[in-house]
């Protein structure tokens, strides 16, 4: 089990920056295309599952993109990675407002995404130096 471990770190860490940009165009594709095309949930106004979602994808590319350019940013420029998700963010919840029909801005995903973020920058520092000392990356 710790072997299997070891490898998805090796994995995640060797492959992080191309990971987290694939999850930026997740972002990108769903965050654009008409709501008629995203699947219906029937439990959707109970529990919310988009805001989930934002958290979850805002995070993942977070930690990806932090994680893999960590190596070659200086210690002030790796933060531009958490701003730059961040205005995408607003900027994507602005374009659906004005380039779709049946979407608008939405505050509290802007606050899920903001959110996702902050937890990948949380679990980025805490886990930094396992990440670049087990695998070699530099």
């Amino acid at each position: 089990m710790a072997l299997t471990r070891l490898r998805l770190v090796c994995f995640i860490a060797k492959n992080a920056r191309p990971l987290g940009w694939s999850v930026v165009l997740c972002i990108l594709v769903l965050s654009l295309i008409p709501s008629a095309h995203l699947p219906k949930i029937s439990f959707y106004d109970l529990f919310q599952p988009d805001k989930a979602g934002h958290l979850i994808f805002y995070g993942s590319a977070c930690l990806l993109l932090m994680t893999g350019y960590t190596p070659r940013l200086s210690r002030f420029l790796i933060y531009l990675v958490p701003v730059c998700l961040f205005l995408m963010g607003l900027s994507l919840e602005w374009a659906q407002s004005e380039f779709t029909k049946d979407r608008v801005f939405d505050l509290w995903d802007q606050t899920a995404n903001t959110l996702g973020i902050l937890c990948g920058m949380a679990l980025w520092a805490r886990f930094r130096a396992s990440f670049l000392e087990n695998t070699g990356v530099d």
